[in-house]
């Protein structure tokens, strides 16, 4: 069961999982959650008032947990049942895992025909391209070839050979990739090339599953992929939004906690996904402009009016000297005038002069970071 957002903040902790190998095809079920409402019997509130419901299930490779306010038990299933599907749609379009999905045709093409795309793919495609060219290639959908070397590493324990990873490394530019608006098409323009939306995809799932069951008419809720969160309206009996604890880790502790109403936050960092190759710690967030991973022990936060934009900015924010981070949440802003993109971020990383020491910093220029007490 989780915490509950009104008695507690539910705990929401860094670390990104990793996709397993392979994912069955669509979202497995995890343990039912039977809220206190569903229980309670005789003692249960009016059909009419609005009962909290709370499910699991794994998608995307990770646990996924929905809350949401219904009229009735058998109303929260079915509407559940709906947003569980739009994250299956969405793993159907963007996994790099699935042999089956959109994106796995395009990687299949690579250097020799564009492929004709589904809405979710090409929507996520141009996104991420806008933030490549923002972050001047920090983030990168066409990193797929030096995840690749990473997932080896991972599996066998073994650096890669360094022609291995020079190799991969010369096939990852986002500028190598054609997007064709009017056929609806996607292009990697040399053999090999592989996109990898890793970086964006449960953002997207996220917020989309929330747009699901506010459509179906239950706007107060919220879902979770693993690090990334998305929020609809506030609960009921907590007006100001859904608490939030945020910390960097399972045993760290909390950072603060923050209230969180029709916004996303996500997490990046290396705390609990890393890998130790001849006795070096190799995190799991890959500049892909130069295949190295960022700064042990490094972490960042980001809450953003769009899920997307949260949880890719969760990463490329650490791959960004210190000076631009700003420039680049207000960039994005400035590029989405009619659907306003509104990010802050809060980021721990080592010092440059001293590793041992860690500095904090907040970037916060729209105002959107709302700690509670």
């Amino acid at each position: 069961m989780l915490p509950s957002p009104v008695d507690r903040p539910w705990r929401f902790l860094l670390a990104l999982a990793i996709l397993p190998a392979f994912l069955s095809p669509g979202c497995s079920r995890g343990r039912p959650n039977t809220p206190p409402a569903d229980r309670a019997g005789a003692d249960a509130p009016h059909a009419d008032t609005p009962e909290r419901h709370e499910f699991a299930r794994l998608c995307m490779g990770v646990e996924t947990r929905i809350i949401l306010y219904a009229n009735d038990r058998a109303q929260a299933v079915a509407r559940a049942a709906m947003a569980f599907e739009r994250i299956n749609e969405l793993d159907h379009a963007l996994s790099d895992y699935r042999l089956d999905s959109t994106l796995s045709r395009v990687n299949a093409a690579a250097g020799a025909e564009p492929v004709a795309v589904d809405d979710d793919l090409f929507d996520a495609l141009r996104t991420s391209m806008h933030l490549a060219a923002l972050s001047n290639g920090a983030f990168d959908p066409t990193i797929g070839p030096l995840v690749q070397v990473w997932r080896v590493q991972r599996r066998t324990g073994q650096p890669a050979p360094a022609g291995e990873q020079r190799s991969a490394l010369a096939l990852v530019n986002w500028r190598d990739l054609d997007l064709n608006a009017q056929t609806r098409t996607a292009f990697l323009r040399r053999k090999g090339m592989r996109l990898d939306l890793g970086g964006i995809g449960k953002g997207i799932a996220a917020q989309e599953a929330v747009r699901t069951l506010t459509a179906m008419g239950s706007p107060r809720c919220m879902v979770s992929l693993a690090g990334d969160i998305a929020a609809g309206l506030p609960p009921p009996d907590q007006p100001r939004g859904w608490r939030i604890e945020v910390r960097s880790g399972a045993e760290a502790p909390p950072i603060g906690t923050l209230w969180l109403a029709q916004m996303s936050v996500s997490t990046s960092g290396d705390s609990e996904q890393f890998i130790e190759l001849d006795g070096v710690r190799l995190g799991h967030i890959i500049d892909p402009r130069s295949g190295r991973t960022s700064a042990p022990g490094a972490f960042a936060v980001v809450v953003s009016s769009r899920g997307d934009h949260a949880d890719a900015l969760a990463t490329t924010l650490l791959l960004t000297p210190a000076d631009q981070r700003e420039s680049l949440l207000l960039a994005l802003a400035d590029g989405h005038k009619d659907d306003t993109s509104r990010a802050g971020a809060i980021i721990e990383e080592p010092s440059p002069d001293s590793p041992s020491h860690r500095g904090r910093s907040t970037i916060d220029p729209f105002g959107v970071l709302r700690w509670a007490p």
